[in-house]
């Protein structure tokens, strides 16, 4: 999960057209949801806005606040994020029959800064923050728990996409060792910046948090 900014474009004018108190999301027609669908793609550079993998021809318009708890937010754009179609994750999983939760108790990434309450281990496993307040921590577990971020596939592709770069730079580890402190900390901003917007790529910015 990493920070996204939904002013990068301005919200689809086709929401406007609609009002919770007239209209159910099934009514929004396909010619509407496609500008919503383009406008949360580069908001998300195609990728789902919780687990961070490809969207490629999978996906969902997923309302953060559910519809049938939040109704007045249901064309709401800041409500509204795309999400992978797994049901053993993310969106799906979130909004699955029985599951009890507070939005609010959860990271919202258009809002909260992911880094500040998720470490993703190179294990590919998905942790609350250490030393953070407990109010933080809550709202880490209860995000990894409600979205199931530690689901073995996701695990999995996280262990993948460090493996993968880790492979293209096998010699990282002695190679950052024998540079200066300023030069250092240079190549790692560089690094972080250009793997930012990858598949899975929290993995690989928290595997140089300890450099």
């Amino acid at each position: 999960m990493r920070k996204l900014d939904r002013t990068a474009v301005p919200a689809p004018s086709c929401l406007a057209r609609y009002s919770h108190r007239h209209n159910r999301w099934e009514d929004l027609e396909g010619e509407d949801k496609e500008p919503i669908r383009d406008a949360l793609r580069t908001v998300q550079n195609d990728l789902c806005a919780y687990c961070e993998g490809s969207l490629g021809d999978e996906s969902h318009i997923e309302h953060f606040c559910r519809r049938r708890d939040f109704p007045d937010r249901i064309f709401t754009w800041e409500n509204l994020f795309l999400s992978c179609s797994a049901q053993e994750h993310c969106g799906h999983y979130k909004d699955r029959s029985g599951a009890s939760y507070n939005p609010a108790d959860l990271v919202k990434p258009d809002e909260d800064n992911p880094d500040e309450f998720l470490y993703f281990s190179s294990g590919g496993d998905v942790r609350p923050r250490g030393n953070i307040a407990a109010a933080q921590r809550r709202k880490a577990e209860e995000t990894i728990r409600i979205l199931n971020l530690n689901h073995g596939v996701l695990q999995a592709f996280r262990r993948r996409a460090l493996a993968t770069y880790r492979g293209l730079e096998p010699n990282i580890l002695e190679a950052l060792e024998g540079f200066e402190e300023a030069i250092r900390r240079q190549f790692i901003d560089e690094e972080i910046a250009r793997t930012a917007l990858d598949p899975y790529s929290a993995v690989i910015r928290h595997f140089f948090e300890a450099m």
